[in-house]
């Protein structure tokens, strides 16, 4: 009985976090968080970089550009730079 129990309550669990992502590819805010507004004042936005990068996969890209990552086997939502992300996912390294 405590078996059935938990595998309904996981399921449940389960079937909230799919609508919760399928929520957030479809809506769009503009309201950033407060850490991202922190982090935006003291980032410097007039700088270059020193060396431009070249990516084989990505090409000449923006390392500026963020994008969400959900790692494999948790509930985890990271907003990293777009080539970190694509280079996790070529290795395979989580």
């Amino acid at each position: 009985m405590q078996l059935v129990e938990t595998d309904k309550l996981r399921n449940g669990n389960r079937e909230a976090l799919t609508a919760l992502r399928k929520r957030a590819r479809t809506t769009k805010t503009s309201v950033p968080s407060p850490f991202e507004s922190v982090m935006k004042e003291i980032g410097v936005s007039g700088s270059r970089p020193l060396v431009k990068e070249v990516c084989t996969t990505c090409g000449s890209h923006d390392s500026t550009e963020r994008t969400w990552m959900m790692f494999p086997g948790t509930d985890v939502f990271a907003r990293i730079p777009f080539h970190a992300a694509h280079s996790i996912i070529e290795t395979g390294i989580f």
